[in-house]
C-alpha cells in the first residue's frame, strides 16, 4: 500500500463551515434615507493631511547693479574672508550672472584675489587676506611650466 485513499467524508468539515451553513442570517436591507445619512456624515469630516507641502518663496533679484550698490560692494568686500558668487547673491540681492560679472571686475581691479578656481566654483577672498607671496609663487611656477612645454 503506497498511499491511503480517503473518501469525501474526510473533508466534510470543509463543507459544513460557517460560511456555507444555512443558519447564517442575511442582513436587513437599509433604506435610502439611512444610506444618504451615512454618506452625509462621512463627507462632512475633513480628511487629514499627513504632510504639508514645502513652499518656496519667489525672490526677485536685481538684474543690473547700481553705482550705489557697486560702491557698497567695493567697500564691504575687501574685509570678507571668503567670497563666492552665491554669497554676493544672498548679501546684496543681485542676480547670479550679475554677481559673476562683479566678481570678475573686482578681481581685475585687484580688490579681491582668487584663491581657488575650479571648473564650477571660484572662491575669492578680500584684498586684506590675499597672501601675495603665495600668488607670486604660483604664477612663477605656471610660467615655468608654460616655458617648459614650448
Amino acid at each position: 500500500m503506497k498511499g491511503r485513499r480517503t473518501s469525501l467524508s474526510a473533508y466534510a468539515h470543509v463543507f459544513t463551515h460557517k460560511i456555507f451553513s444555512p443558519s447564517m442570517a442575511k442582513k436587513a436591507p437599509e433604506s435610502k434615507a439611512s444610506k444618504e445619512a451615512k454618506i452625509a456624515k462621512s463627507s462632512s469630516k475633513e480628511k487629514k493631511k499627513w504632510t504639508t507641502g514645502k513652499t518656496k518663496d519667489e525672490v526677485s533679484r536685481q538684474a543690473c547693479v547700481d553705482p550705489e550698490l557697486l560702491g557698497k560692494i567695493v567697500k564691504d568686500v575687501p574685509n570678507m574672508k571668503m567670497i563666492t558668487r552665491s554669497t554676493l547673491v544672498e548679501k546684496y540681492n543681485i542676480n547670479l550672472y550679475s554677481s559673476i560679472r562683479v566678481l570678475r571686475w573686482l578681481c581685475e581691479n585687484e580688490i579681491v584675489g582668487c584663491v581657488s578656481a575650479g571648473r564650477r566654483l571660484k572662491v575669492y577672498c578680500g584684498s586684506k587676506f590675499v597672501k601675495k607671496e603665495v600668488v607670486e609663487d604660483v604664477t612663477k611656477k605656471e610660467e615655468e611650466l608654460e616655458a617648459w612645454g614650448n
